[in-house]
């Protein structure tokens, strides 16, 4: 295309018109782009894209299968109408023909996972929420420490207990012994000590002018000893009890100093966010009795099915996916495990009467492996007691048949459940878990009589949380100095002693390393879907020793 360009001078146009000069700019400018065509021959690597967004994604789907394990061995007598309809009898020839009083076991439907009956006459079952009534679970992370928590240390061989605050340390009881012809002082520890050979203890009094001494050797996780070398300070004595501290370095006290503490857990879900069913026709290998009660046999004269104990299988679903991302645990670390979490609910009311009714303690205790005796019940589980109550768990009540009834109420997320007892060592850099806790539901003592005093009412313990685990450390400390080491983690720890960063690397998804270490979780969606077998034990709390004077005859026959 052509452009014809006429110039005329000033005169041209009009006769007065001056002639001036005039500079014309031409602007050179393309407005043309190229067409760029893409090269649709490149290959994308679809194993790489599925490791990239499974390495980014912070997304999980939790669940699981439930083996409930519970032996309904606590016998009681009800006046309470619908509860001795709905017993399991004892003797009813006996309870029917002489004593009027219908002795049995509540039905082990006040123990399963998924109910499938209510109380006739108390309170009716309603079916899309029978997974509901007798416990909740939740998804819950360890968030925070309690170094102040005061906990009690009761320790059978001596007859020796004390409090002690969980920051002080490894509860203990020296006791005198022997090994390999040499005396020793033995220390019996409440729980886990977590001690190696070569490590010391701090104590809290002197040894030779000295608090921190090494231990001579190991017994087992919960015992060690030093050699007894003519101590005769009292504090050594045998029946002496105190805590200590763990210690690594005698030349690095303050860096390698273990600290204690309960762990805190925050709930992510609520009791909306999963379902319980039956785990098509799988069952425990535990014996499931069951009986027919003849009408005549009752007292209600109405002929029925019971059952004892139940040897169901459930499996569990948490329906929304917990994010994690932007979450720290106790330590101040990257999160590296969630937890289900179970709270007894116990909505029908054989359970849960709070010790005073007019307070707000809640109906649920708590405790640790060191409270459960082998023969004898820890003061501890005492239901006047104030220090063993789970307050976070808010119990609620009812009325029927002009009997008040209670139940611990749903927790909402962002609630708080006590956690295990834990020792940290920056130094190390790891948690180490020393004791599990365990929650303790109660008979209500006044519709079910078990012949306990209010006091020490008989009750049944479970494990209160179980550990998913969705990272893992690696077991190799790393360490750098500033500079040194680009992209050295946030969560590292500086040890002024060494004058270096220490930490470890978290392992990627799909990585396990020679010692089994590390996680492979199957990915689809945008989640990881993680899959655990919670063996869950509900352990009565009364213990009855074994008789020691019966000794039992030789059996024998022709096969001798």
């Amino acid at each position: 295309m052509s452009y014809n360009i006429r110039y005329l001078q000033g005169v041209d146009k009009f006769k007065t018109n001056p002639n001036q000069e005039i500079n014309v700019d031409f602007v050179l400018e393309s407005q043309n782009k190229e067409l760029i065509e893409y090269d649709r021959t490149a290959i994308v690597n679809l194993d790489d894209r599925f490791n990239k967004e499974r390495q980014e994604s912070t997304k999980f789907r939790l669940s699981g299968k439930i083996t409930n394990i519970f032996n309904n061995n606590i016998l009681g007598f009800s006046n309470y109408t619908p509860f001795t309809n709905n017993l399991f009898y004892d003797n009813p020839i006996e309870s029917l023909t002489q004593t009027n009083q219908w002795t049995g076991f509540p039905s082990k439907d006040e123990f399963v996972f998924l109910r499938k009956k209510g109380i006739e006459g108390h309170k009716t079952l309603k079916p899309y929420n029978s997974d509901k009534y007798n416990w909740n679970i939740y998804v819950t992370y360890p968030y925070k420490n309690n170094y102040e928590k005061t906990l009690r240390y009761t320790f059978e061989g001596l007859n020796v207990s004390f409090n002690f605050k969980v920051s002080d340390g490894i509860p203990y009881v020296i006791t005198d012994e022997e090994l390999n012809g040499r005396n020793i002082k033995v220390f019996n520890c409440g729980y886990k000590h977590n001690l190696n050979d070569n490590d010391f203890i701090e104590l809290k009094f002197n040894i030779n002018n000295r608090d921190i001494i090494q231990i001579d050797g190991l017994i087992d996780d919960k015992k060690f000893f030093i050699y007894d070398i003519g101590y005769e300070q009292i504090n050594l004595l045998q029946g002496s009890y105190n805590t200590l501290k763990r210690v690594i370095d005698i030349d690095n006290i303050e860096e390698t100093k273990s600290k204690y503490y309960v762990r805190v857990h925050k709930v992510l879900s609520t009791q909306e966010d999963y379902n319980i069913n039956l785990l098509g026709f799988e069952n425990n290998p535990f014996f499931n009795e069951k009986k027919l009660f003849y009408d005549v046999l009752t007292p209600n004269n109405k002929q029925r099915i019971e059952l004892k104990n139940d040897n169901k299988i459930n499996s569990f679903i948490i329906k929304k996916d917990i994010d994690i991302e932007n979450l720290f645990d106790n330590t101040n670390r990257p999160i590296t495990k969630l937890y289900i979490s179970f709270v007894n609910r116990s909505e029908f009311g054989f359970f849960n009467r709070p010790f005073n009714t007019n307070s707000s303690d809640t109906s649920i205790e708590f405790g640790y492996g060191f409270n459960i005796l082998e023969n004898n019940i820890d003061e501890w589980w005492d239901r006047n007691r104030i220090e063993n109550k789970e307050n976070n768990i808010p119990f609620n009540s009812y009325t029927s048949n002009g009997v008040n009834f209670f139940y611990n109420e749903f927790l909402e997320e962002g609630d708080e459940l006590l956690g295990d007892i834990c020792e940290y060592n920056y130094y190390e850099f790891k948690e180490e878990v020393l004791d599990d806790i365990y929650h303790k539901y109660s008979y209500n003592n006044s519709v079910f009589n078990t012949g306990s005093s209010s006091i020490k009412a008989n009750g049944i313990l479970y494990k209160t949380h179980y550990p998913y685990t969705i990272k893992d450390y690696s077991d190799y400390i790393e360490t750098a100095k500033t500079g040194e080491v680009y992209n050295i983690p946030e969560y590292s720890y500086f040890s002024s002693k060494d004058n270096n960063w220490r930490w470890r690397d978290i392992y990627e998804y799909g990585f396990i390393d020679t010692d089994n270490i590390g996680v492979d979780y199957p990915f689809l969606n945008g989640k990881h879907s993680i899959f655990y077998d919670i063996k869950f034990l509900q352990k009565p709390l009364l213990v009855k020793p074994l008789p020691t004077n019966i000794i039992n005859e030789i059996i024998q026959d022709d096969c001798e």
